[in-house]
């Protein structure tokens, strides 16, 4: 099913090109010295990239969830850290900004953030130990997240946090540098490198009780759609790993032939191409079903549990078929391996989605 209208093929078509160019000659250096690609992601922000999904008026781009998805997966065939900072920019903040009732942050921080001229940071709920308590008219927050994306760079922070009462997660809007907000512990991933990774700690912070952006039901839309961008940064991966191993069959040379003639290697490459364009399916629906307010969480963690396992099968057999050069630095597919994994533990563990995706089975 042919699941792209021709404004989603010529969007697919710039960042490709974009990608080539700009990106893929850059990745290898943005992964070896953990660099946080700054004009990459301002560049994407002149292009609309990071308001993709904003309507208009609010300044973006005003596309739909599959041209999202589209973009993020372009992106990522060159590097999945930069697609996991649009991503982020995306859903966690942009749409969670916009989704919010406070229209004097909207005006301060929307157009610059989707223009490139600020960055944002984002914590991950994995791994997140944080509570929010609620005093009067601010809240007490504490505890640890592992995962704040983009942690060096962002002039605004947005922080989900579990309430102390009970109820579902609640997004805050942390601006600048507050006491008891400590965000400079680097973590030495073995994947995403270059997007600047870093464990916060909240020690009675106080936020004021406006500084809530959303909670409940459209908390769980913006969760949804960053589910969605991992996937296609997962897909990205799948993609860039299936292209990298057909062209390494067709130039590899044993026994005086390609190694592409061997049933073994087109078993694996089959089997590649089989699981990307299962994983595109799947989140391509997905997408779309979000774009006619048709939400569905169930579908959407099963679209993120595919394609993450996917890319971590393709990455490991592109290193499989690239053999011992597979295992160096001379080719891109162990980066691959390494960035695939972390799609798996962002958005929601494998484990959690299973057990998500099992529990609304036995509901119905």
């Amino acid at each position: 099913m042919n699941y792209l209208k021709e404004n989603h093929i010529l969007l697919q078509k710039m960042l490709r090109e974009f990608t080539k160019k700009e990106i893929e000659p850059q990745a290898g250096r943005f992964d070896r010295e953990r660099e946080f690609p700054k004009e990459i992601i301002k560049k994407l922000g002149g292009m609309g990239i990071l308001g993709i999904t904003i309507p208009e008026e609010r300044e973006g781009a005003g596309l739909d969830t599959l041209s999202y998805v589209v973009a993020i997966e372009g992106i990522s065939q060159g590097c999945a850290s930069s697609g996991l900072l649009v991503a982020i920019t995306n859903s966690l903040v942009a749409s969670a900004l916009v989704l919010s009732n406070n229209e004097g942050k909207k005006k301060e921080y929307l157009s610059p953030l989707i223009a490139g001229e600020i960055f944002a940071s984002a914590v991950e709920m994995e791994g997140s130990t944080i509570l929010a308590e609620l005093q009067e008219n601010e809240y007490l927050l504490n505890g640890k997240a592992v995962f704040l994306i983009g942690g060096s760079v962002g002039k605004i922070f947005v922080v989900s946090a579990n309430s102390t009462s009970g109820q579902e997660p609640i997004c805050f809007l942390i601006e600048g540098e507050i006491p008891g907000f400590d965000h400079g512990q680097k973590i030495e991933t073995i994947g995403m490198k270059a997007a600047d990774i870093r464990e916060i700690t909240m020690n009675n912070c106080r936020i004021p009780k406006e500084n809530v952006l959303i909670e409940k039901e459209r908390l769980t839309r913006v969760f949804c759609l960053y589910q969605l961008g991992i996937g296609a940064i997962a897909l990205g991966i799948s993609q860039a790993c299936l292209e990298q191993s057909i062209k390494y069959a067709k130039e590899r040379h044993q026994f005086g032939q390609p190694i592409g003639r061997f049933e073994m290697v087109q078993e694996m490459l089959t089997d590649m191409a089989t699981r990307t364009e299962a994983s595109r399916g799947l989140l391509y629906q997905s997408a779309l079903k979000m774009n006619e307010d048709r939400l569905f969480p169930q579908e959407v963690a099963m679209a993120k549990l595919h394609t993450t396992q996917a890319a971590v099968a393709n990455s490991k057999t592109a290193v499989q078929i690239h053999g011992g050069y597979g295992y160096t630095k001379d080719y891109p597919v162990e980066r691959y391996f390494r960035d695939a994994k972390m799609t798996e533990i962002l958005g929601g563990s494998s484990e959690k989605l299973k057990v998500a995706i099992a529990e609304s089975l036995l509901e119905t």
